[in-house]
């Protein structure tokens, strides 16, 4: 087929071109000279299309000229179709008649395809042909322009979309077109059922199938098999394995739950499906992509879902895998009401925290960063519901400090550390924005630290700049692609800690002190003005709107505002937050308690504070972050260290209750999605998980205040050092299994022999450290010690030690040294071996132990922490270094297990081959400690605060379930 530009008309000369291709002649004056090649040209009215149509009939005689002429000009008005004053579908025909009656016949199944790229393979089981008979013919109607056939590694072929509407229409009028194209959708659904029988997963991945199968099966009306495609749950894992991401299953699901309903039939089950996806989509773990562990790890319900894996595990594409299931749950609380979603959102604790638009817009976006810091880190903005990539910038070891989105999603701006300015771009065409110096109209660079947009959707992109000087503000527009100063503050006598735009509104908030009211210095008693004043700004015309002056610090004990203060331990004003409506209200966070100053009154002095700080809430821990909707409705807030959101509801600016929400894990930032009364909470630093709860739930119990402070100081910090170890110290019992006694010290507890015990401890010296061996005696005998190595903390040591597999025949035996002489390829005491695992995997630590038994190999250091393990000729680092503690075993049969403490997960590694086979991680569960049986195949999980889960294997059987 002719590649022609699918434009809606050509002009004379480019038709002439066209024809002569399909001819296959050189010449264009042997075309322009053929009255009857230029009559047709001009009768189908310079469409490309039908041009190259005409080409492909491969017209030699007069008679064959003259009849097609005759066909294009047929004024018939069922033939003519759309705008065009010609025949159009007559012109199709003429070509088909040129095929067999079996080829049209299979030509006109093409009408089920939408104007796509066509994979060949898929074509193929329409067909039911094999891959030479499929090609040639498309070889045949590629040469006379009924479609085009690209042969490479994945052929495929398109349709115009002329063509299209011609298949689609029914060769036998008395038939409805409705009809007909619902027959053709049932034609392909079968040819595919054919293929698997009816077990989904066994289709092959042809490069349409997974993609496009499902609307086929909707347009066929073929609920039965709609519903074995929603819940063939190894096809799931096939297409999660393709697509790298739920968008094709949440669009699957999303449209069969559609289809469903404007039937009036039972929808409910693929809700709710989509639902519980949606909501725990972070937790699918993106590297090994194994979706039936990803639904036994995150359901806890005995329900249609849970059942649907368990017997997807039977299934022969599963044979002899081991998948593992939580069947003992604790207590722990966690919200489930409300929470509705969750997303990844970054790779590593380094990334920055997100900024999103609003969700009005076209597109409803989030821009943040992957791999922040190292030589893969990038600027990323997604499409939140698609999880889409929109933009990436590339910015190799760069340390992204802050990212900024408009509210239409169009914009972003981001800071990098030690630059002083701030980058802003075009997300659709990535075109770097630029500021305009007002006095000289050049571009220009201008340093500043603070940079907001304006979160009111309008015509004009206007954001704010503060310079580092922090005593004004710039107001910008985008214009193009660059910033124009729109106006510019007044000069401020106070420096300015923060500014934005309040929530939908050009008005300005900011938050100022008078310079070094946090700078007392001790030593000279010095004593500043403990004053900071808030204000409220037009920013059309700079005048101010509200200002008020309240207390920079309190008193921790009495809350009590004092002019000047010299005593530490006070509280500081660490953020304010506008609250509007009715009455005009500061939110004013003191570091641990929250306080509600109206801004009727200009000043809150030392005699008036009590009365007009109104305290809503005080806890025992810093007050993290605090959040409030745009519509002054809700206030959310989450506690340093602690796993629990605390929300509170307004009326007229007066709060009418509050309630607790219990996360799946610690969140240290908070904020409302604009416009709505959802509320994202981020976990940062641990999983870069945002979870998304909605507030309108009319299922929430609002509990009262009573007009009393909202208290926290019940709550009980679980994660004390104390309380953890003696957890630590209480769970190691037996060593495979043998009883053995167990150090209690620092470092290398299941690594002992019976009657054997190693501990390390500090000498009593500064920087003396000791290792001892002792001697246990049986019954009532004596301890005695085997080995005493004292050495300096500066010098390092490198120990080994060799446990025997067979107890009753071997010694444990011990070689230690400085770790510099365990570095040197020269020395005589460490073998070549042990010298290249010291110098591979010790980190430049002082203190590494390698204990060997058998053909297993662990390295641990000073800490505790395990940095490798080996099997044989094998050794892995692992890439979270896990403390002993969060091992199961040293020594297993089967699985290297740990936990990872920072993303909340337990590692299962293969013993030979150190690979990680399963992760499983669960927003049930927060694991800390695990311990199994002897052959692994059941394990009991404990938490931070004692709470106890019980995991167990399955191993796929086409017979029966093992646990």
């Amino acid at each position: 087929m002719t590649d022609f530009n699918l434009q809606e008309q050509l002009t004379e000369d480019e038709s002439i071109q066209v024809l002569a291709q399909c001819l296959g002649i050189d010449n264009l004056q042997l075309i322009s000279d053929n009255p009857y090649a230029m009559r047709a040209i001009k009768s189908c009215d310079n469409l490309p299309l039908a041009v190259a149509l005409i080409g492909g009939l491969q017209l030699k005689t007069v008679a064959n000229w003259e009849n097609a002429i005759s066909v294009i000009e047929n004024k018939d008005v069922y033939t003519r179709r759309g705008s065009y004053d010609f025949n159009l579908y007559g012109t199709f025909s003429l070509s088909l008649q040129e095929l067999s009656n079996e080829n049209q016949d299979l030509f006109r199944l093409l009408g089920v395809y939408a104007n796509i790229n066509i994979p060949v393979k898929s074509i193929m089981t329409l067909w039911k042909h094999d891959e030479y008979n499929t090609i040639r013919l498309l070889e045949e109607l590629n040469s006379k322009s009924l479609l085009k056939y690209v042969a490479r590694n994945d052929d495929f072929c398109t349709l115009h979309n002329l063509m299209v509407d011609y298949l689609r229409t029914p060769p036998n009028a008395q038939q409805s077109q409705l009809q007909y194209i619902k027959s053709l959708h049932q034609i392909l659904v079968q040819r595919y059922y054919e293929q698997c029988h009816g077990k989904w997963y066994q289709c092959k991945n042809d490069g349409y199938f997974y993609k496009n199968f499902c609307s086929h099966a909707i347009a066929a009306e073929a609920d039965q098999i709609l519903k074995a495609l929603m819940t063939d749950f190894n096809l799931i894992a096939l297409k999660l394995k393709f697509f790298g991401s739920f968008n094709n299953i949440y669009h699957d699901l999303k449209s069969v739950s559609d289809y469903l309903r404007a039937k009036e039939e039972d929808f409910q089950m693929y809700e709710e499906f989509y639902s519980f996806l949606r909501k725990n989509e972070s937790y699918f773990d993106l590297e090994a992509k194994d979706f039936i562990q990803f639904i036994l790890n995150c359901n806890r319900q005995d329900d249609w879902i849970r059942s649907k894996a368990l017997q997807a595990i039977h299934e022969p594409i599963n044979s002899k895998q081991e998948y593992w299931i939580i069947t003992g749950y604790t207590d722990m609380e966690v919200s489930n009401l409300l929470w509705i979603e969750s997303k990844t959102v970054g790779k590593i604790g380094w990334d920055v925290l997100p900024a999103c638009s609003s969700p009005f817009p076209a597109h409803f976006r989030i821009v943040s960063t992957n791999d922040n810091t190292l030589e893969s880190c990038c600027v990323i903005v997604t499409d939140y519901n698609t999880s889409e990539i929109i933009y990436q910038m590339y910015l190799p070891e760069k340390e992204v400090i802050s990212v900024r989105m408009s509210p239409d999603g169009q914009i972003i701006a981001f800071q990098i550390q030690w630059e002083l300015h701030w980058n802003v771009y075009k997300v659709d065409s990535k075109e770097r924005i630029n500021f305009v110096n007002p006095n000289t109209d050049e571009i220009d660079v201008f340093e500043y630290e603070t940079l907001e947009f304006c979160t009111a959707i309008a015509d004009d992109i206007i954001l704010l700049t503060m310079p580092w000087s922090a005593n004004n503000i710039i107001i910008w527009k985008v214009k193009d692609s660059t910033l124009e100063q729109v106006s510019q503050s007044p000069k401020f006598q106070y420096e300015i800690l923060d500014c934005t735009f309040l929530p939908n509104s050009s008005n300005i908030i900011l938050r100022c002190k008078k310079t070094g009211t946090t700078n007392f210095n001790a030593s000279t008693n010095e004593i500043f003005p403990n004053e900071c004043y808030i204000q409220i700004w037009d920013s059309s015309n700079w005048n101010i709107h509200r200002s008020i002056q309240i207390p920079y610090q309190i008193n921790p004990q009495s809350h009590e505002y004092f002019s000047n203060f010299k005593n530490k331990l006070t509280y500081p004003l660490q953020s304010v937050k506008y609250i509007g409506g009715q009455q005009e209200l500061i939110l004013a966070n003191y570091q641990n308690f929250l306080g509600l100053i109206s801004l009727e009154n200009d000043t809150v002095s030392k005699e008036n504070l009590m009365d007009s700080l109104q305290c809503i809430y005080r806890s025992n821990r810093n007050i993290e972050y605090v959040a409030v909707s745009d519509d002054y409705q809700f206030l959310g807030l989450c506690l340093e260290g602690d796993r629990s959101i605390t929300i509170i509801k307004f009326t007229a600016g007066v709060i009418i209750g509050y309630v607790v929400l219990h996360p799946a894990e610690n969140m240290e930032y908070l904020i409302f999605m604009p416009g709505m009364n959802h509320l994202f909470s981020y976990n940062r630093y641990q999983t870069q998980r945002l979870y998304r709860y909605d507030l309108r739930d009319i299922d929430l119990k609002w509990r009262p205040v009573n007009n009393k402070p909202i208290c926290n100081d019940e709550l009980q910090d679980c994660n004390s050092e104390n309380d953890s170890s003696n957890a630590y110290f209480s769970a190691s019992a037996f060593i495979d299994n043998k009883p053995t006694v167990i150090q209690l010290t620092n470092i290398i507890a299941d690594c002992l022999y019976p009657l054997k015990l190693v501990t390390h401890q500090n000498s009593g010296s500064s920087n003396e450290q000791v290792v001892k061996e002792f001697t246990l005696g049986f019954g009532d005998g004596p301890i005695s010690l085997s080995l005493k190595y004292v050495y300096n903390d500066k010098d390092g040591v490198a120990c080994k030690i060799s446990v025997p597999v067979d107890y009753s025949a071997e010694e444990l035996r011990i070689t230690i040294s400085p770790m510099a002489l365990a570095m040197e390829a020269t020395q005589t005491i460490w073998d070549d071996e042990d010298v290249t695992l010291f110098e591979k995997y010790c980190q430049e630590g002082k203190e590494c132990y390698l204990i060997r038994k058998g053909t297993q190999t662990v390295m641990i250091n000073q800490y505790n922490g395990v940095l490798m393990k080996g099997h044989k000729e094998v050794f892995k680092a692992l890439p979270y270094i896990p403390s002993m503690h969060n091992l199961d075993k040293i020594w297993s049969v089967k699985y290297f297990v740990f936990v990872d403490e920072w993303k909340k997960s337990i590692n299962l590694h293969d013993i030979t081959t150190l690979e990680c086979v399963r992760v499983i991680q669960s927003p049930h569960i927060k694991p800390w400690k695990i311990k199994s049986n002897h052959d692994q195949s059941v394990f009991i999980c404990q938490g931070w605060n004692h709470e106890f889960s019980i995991i167990k294997g399955i191993v796929s059987s086409s017979d029966e379930m093992t646990k």
